[in-house]
């Protein structure tokens, strides 16, 4: 179900998450969907993220979700707040496959050192009771954008 996770990873209710990549989203003029889709820029790691800047990251782990009645909510591990990091983040379907993809934004007066590997988001999961139904369209496979 997750692949690449460590096993200090495991918390009793939840399971953290690490920065594997970041990315700038570079746009010409005005981002108007479907029209004008900005394109993923991949910045070395480590990072230093000025304030108010956004930027897009993925996790090192990956979710396997095919054949689960599983979903996740996906929420900001509590040392990136209190750091100044806004992590934006949903929900995990079951049928998902592919990395976790989360928006970063500094909304600190200071700027912050992102590096690879570290904890970033945990992931809570829950029994999904209903009917599962085919996820059809939207970001599969970790796409960014």
């Amino acid at each position: 179900m997750i692949e690449n996770v460590s096993e200090s990873s495991i918390e009793s209710c939840a399971v953290t998450f690490r920065l594997g990549k970041l990315f700038r989203m570079k746009c010409d003029g005005v981002v108007d969907l479907p029209k004008n889709m900005p394109v993923p820029v991949e910045e070395e790691l480590p990072y230093v993220i000025s304030p108010g800047e956004y930027l897009l990251a993925s996790t090192i782990e990956k979710m396997n979700q095919t054949n689960t009645e599983y979903a996740a909510i996906v929420l900001p591990k509590s040392k990136t707040f209190r750091i100044g990091l806004s992590v934006q983040s949903g929900l995990v379907h079951p049928g998902y496959k592919g990395e976790i993809i989360v928006g970063i934004q500094n909304i600190s007066a200071h700027k912050v050192r992102l590096r690879r590997g570290m904890d970033l988001v945990h992931l809570c999961f829950f029994d999904v009771k209903s009917d599962i139904l085919p996820i059809h369209k939207g970001y599969q496979a970790g796409k960014v954008i």
